[in-house]
């Protein structure tokens, strides 16, 4: 579909985890962050986001489900994560870094899971994840690099244009 190298590479990585949850965050995140090439527009169907929501919606109810509950028990631990960083003194960079990335995927999740239908849970899971990373986003926002320095900046530059409120670019 054209998608930008870091996009490509970002799609790839993810899939490559042959399990549900990386597998819907791959597809969320080409689906949220593809830009429409130049020339002539793509026939609907061929737009990543239609390609998605057929994807998923093939899946049946039940794993739909399966994937909304697992998204929301990821969304939880990753917040317990954030609470934990004060009090773990080997929290670096590289920590607080996964954990941006991973509150990014269970957006992406959250894409697909809206494509069908679904995501009421979740979205109520990030909600919580979210406040306790602006309780203490001092704390996360004092050991990431500067965007300049992050080899993921194309991926957060266009984050934090689709979602200009999201804590985790480092844009807010």
């Amino acid at each position: 579909v054209g998608a930008a190298p870091w996009l490509r590479r970002a799609v790839a990585a993810l899939a490559a985890q042959e399990a549900s949850l990386p597998n819907a965050a791959s597809a969320g995140l080409l689906a949220l962050l593809w830009p429409p090439p130049g020339g002539p527009p793509l026939a609907t169907e061929a737009l990543p986001r239609e390609r998605v929501r057929s994807w998923i919606l093939a899946a049946t109810a039940e794993q739909r489900a399966d994937l909304e509950h697992h998204a929301v028990s990821r969304a939880w631990s990753t917040a317990e994560r954030i609470r934990e960083l004060d009090s773990n003194p080997d929290s670096g960079p590289a920590e607080v870094a996964a954990i941006i990335e991973q509150r990014d995927d269970l957006q992406s999740v959250l894409r697909v899971l809206r494509l069908s239908g679904r995501g009421d849970e979740l979205t109520h899971a990030l909600r919580g994840l979210d406040a306790t990373a602006q309780e203490r986003f001092a704390s996360l926002a004092n050991v990431l690099p500067a965007l300049s320095e992050d080899p993921q900046e194309a991926r957060w530059m266009a984050v934090a244009w689709q979602e200009p409120g999201a804590w985790w670019t480092g844009a807010v």
